[in-house]
């Protein structure tokens, strides 16, 4: 069977929308430094956080088992690096977007609470 004519020169549908335009790029890498340091922010602060009021303390129930098992540093390393590496998918298929929110969503609902507990 012949593709019609006006079907030839049209390019395959991909997971993978990458960026072409030079503000779009600047934006997604900023995007993406910018969830990785607050990744960071929150690594430091929850792990503070534990060490001072204990590893109940901790609103994730997975991450508070982590902790109990095999200790706050690896538990968090872990978590951040799962974050990472998932971050880098999202900017890697140009959901931008998307970590954008994600990283206000840990600014707002991690980073800042525990501020708020570790220096009133």
């Amino acid at each position: 069977m012949v593709a019609p004519a006006d079907r030839v020169h049209e390019r395959p549908a991909t997971a993978v929308r990458p960026n072409h335009s030079g503000y779009s790029r600047l934006f997604g890498d900023v995007i993406w430094v910018l969830f990785i340091a607050v990744q960071a922010a929150d690594g430091v602060c929850t792990y503070l956080g534990l060490h001072v009021f204990g590893i109940g303390m901790e609103g994730n129930p997975l991450i508070n088992w982590y902790a109990a098992t095999f200790g706050i540093g690896a538990a968090l390393a872990s978590a951040k690096a799962l974050a990472a590496a998932c971050a880098a998918f999202l900017h890697c298929v140009g959901r931008h977007g998307t970590l954008a929110s994600l990283t206000i969503v840990y600014l707002v609902g991690a980073v800042w609470p525990w501020t708020k507990l570790l220096w009133p």
